[in-house]
């Protein structure tokens, strides 16, 4: 593992301080990179969703468990909540919080067809 940690290191050198990239005019990274005036949050909130919405903690493995169901999300979305929305008969739409420094709450969606569910 300390090999790799070596290469991955030499790589993040040469990458930020060796190598210009065209993207930055030929600068490189370090060059340009500028600290954010910004601090990350310790702790992020959880997003309140409305309360007609079914909320669901996706697990480690990208699932939540609707009506005995488990169902594959994202693994991008891992011990994140997404909230269901039915939008018709076993149709739900998902809305996903995501919640950050930047963003107060930025929200993206997608359907989940749970047909026979219930």
């Amino acid at each position: 593992m300390r090999g790799q940690q070596r290469k991955f290191d030499r790589f993040r050198e040469e990458f930020n301080q060796e190598r210009p990239h065209e993207s930055l005019e030929m600068k490189r990274p370090a060059w340009v990179y500028e600290r954010s005036q910004r601090s990350m949050p310790m702790k992020i909130e959880i997003y309140d969703y409305p309360a007609h919405y079914l909320v669901r903690r996706v697990s480690r493995s990208g699932t939540i468990r609707l009506f005995h169901n488990q169902v594959f999300v994202s693994n991008t979305l891992n011990e994140d909540y997404v909230g269901l929305e039915e939008v018709d008969d076993g149709v739900y739409d998902s809305s996903v919080s995501i919640t950050s420094a930047v963003t107060s709450c930025g929200r993206t969606r997608f359907t989940i067809l749970c047909r026979g569910c219930r």
